[in-house]
């Protein structure tokens, strides 16, 4: 079964995910730079190369992503962004949160750590979020469990 084509996808996920409107494109952008689609582009810096990795991206990975996003940012959400806003417009601190469940969401279970990394620099790209602040996002900053 073939996936819908992205206005579609977008479509879907608006009717799915009112509140994150703002977000969505950006959101679907991380799937298609992810792919390697040279169209995809965020509110970062363009295009990121082909990655290659042993993972597969699909839509499930962007719902994933979305219920994260409402469950678990709600409060700044509400608080940070505006249901008109454009995605380049957004807050710094939506665009970390973004980007920490896109890690989470897309990330985690690339097994080549060269990949990984790849790929969270890519996502970064996408959320316009400087590398310098991608090891905070990308959990190696581990809590500690008592």
């Amino acid at each position: 079964l073939e996936q819908p084509p992205p206005l579609e996808q977008l479509a879907i996920l608006r009717a799915s995910f009112p509140d994150l409107s703002p977000l969505l494109p950006t959101a679907l952008s991380m799937l298609q730079t992810l792919h390697g689609d040279p169209q995809a582009r965020g509110p970062g810096s363009g295009t990121v190369g082909t990655l290659r990795h042993s993972r597969h991206f699909t839509i499930r990975d962007v719902i994933k992503w979305c219920r994260r996003m409402q469950v678990l940012h709600c409060a700044l959400l509400r608080r940070m962004l505006r249901p008109n806003q454009a995605a380049p417009d957004v807050a710094i601190d939506v665009r970390r949160a973004c980007l920490a469940e896109a890690i989470d969401c897309f990330c985690a279970m690339i097994p080549n750590e060269a990949a990984r990394q790849q790929a969270v620099a890519a996502l970064a790209s996408v959320w316009a979020v400087p590398l310098s602040e991608v090891s905070e996002a990308s959990g190696t900053t581990k809590p500690d469990v008592h």
